[in-house]
């Protein structure tokens, strides 16, 4: 009971709410406050100053948050090795992703992974790349899948895979009988874009104006999917990852035009997606595999695209 306490008064403070920590521990919300009530009985001193919103955490507090977390860690690593010597790994794997990561590939991954692991319950979030490194930082989410990650004091990264980018375009488009194109050919063109302030738009708009391109912004959204659905609509041309609109070339709806430079090469702009956790966290054995298997199918090609007919 008393390593139930530390643990619940830990992710209290990690999490800075008492609802999300009982909600992470199985209990509720009284009977996390009751726990810490308890330690601080037994210190006789208050870890938490419950008379302010939001709550804050008393210098005698964080003296016992910081020694305590490390024994948590330590015990919970220990249980977890004893358990995995006699018994195939359970519990749950939560793997936050963004929306454009692939869902035919993700589904590979996680399919091979009920099947090596049944007992695990395991889910993955798709959401918004914000979200994505905040859940995994609020232990909301063991992994967190997601483009240009950067490591720091409190999360580390994993690279994953580097996907390309090319122009897509409508069938009817006057783009769509080229398989390459210069820059020049975007200038003026109207360009469904995702939303200015997120890092992938950032880059975009960097590699464009490396080759001296202006063009319009016709619509923005805070996903590639809607902005493959614009495109696909008509409300303009747009740059996506490849491996984003796959499905959409071999459909017939989408088609992809590489772009090239001055000298006549394509001029090859690339997205990196990476894993990110937490550092002050050892992964379990499902994590561990869970990116192994991310790993394995990094360089799974793609659905096959149609060839175009001609270069621009």
């Amino acid at each position: 009971m008393q390593l139930k306490s530390l643990k619940v008064f830990c992710d209290i403070v990690r999490l800075g709410s008492f609802s999300k920590a009982a909600e992470l521990n199985g209990v509720s919300q009284p009977s996390a406050s009751q726990l810490v009530h308890g330690l601080e009985e037994r210190l006789g001193v208050p870890l938490i100053d419950r008379s302010r919103r939001p709550f804050v955490v008393t210098p005698e507090g964080k003296l016992y948050y910081d020694g305590c977390v490390d024994v948590v860690r330590r015990y919970d690593e220990l249980e977890r090795l004893v358990r995995q010597q006699h018994e195939s790994p359970s519990g749950r794997l939560r793997v936050a992703a963004i929306y454009s990561v692939g869902l035919g590939q993700m589904h590979r991954v996680v399919e091979e992974f009920r099947g090596e692991f049944p007992g695990v319950d395991l889910r993955v979030d798709y959401t918004h790349p914000d979200q994505v490194r905040s859940a995994v930082l609020a232990g909301e989410a063991d992994l967190g899948v997601m483009s240009f990650p950067e490591a720091d004091k409190q999360l580390a990264v994993t690279h994953w895979r580097d996907e390309p980018f090319a122009i897509a375009v409508t069938p009817s488009h006057p783009l769509a009988g080229y398989e390459r194109a210069p820059f020049d050919r975007l200038q003026g063109q109207p360009l469904v874009m995702v939303k200015a302030g997120l890092r992938v738009r950032d880059e975009v708009d960097r590699w464009l104006a490396t080759h001296h391109v202006t063009a319009p912004v016709a619509a923005e959204f805070d996903n590639l999917e809607s902005v493959k659905r614009a495109i696909e609509v008509g409300e303009g041309i747009g740059l996506l990852p490849t491996p984003t609109f796959a499905v959409e070339t071999l459909a017939g709806t989408l088609v992809r035009v590489e772009l090239m430079g001055e000298a006549g090469e394509v001029d090859t702009f690339v997205r990196p997606l990476g894993v990110v956790h937490r550092r002050s966290e050892d992964l379990s054995a499902p994590a561990q595999r869970f990116l192994a298997l991310l790993k394995r199918h990094a360089n799974d090609p793609p659905a096959l695209l149609p060839k175009a007919v001609a270069t621009a």
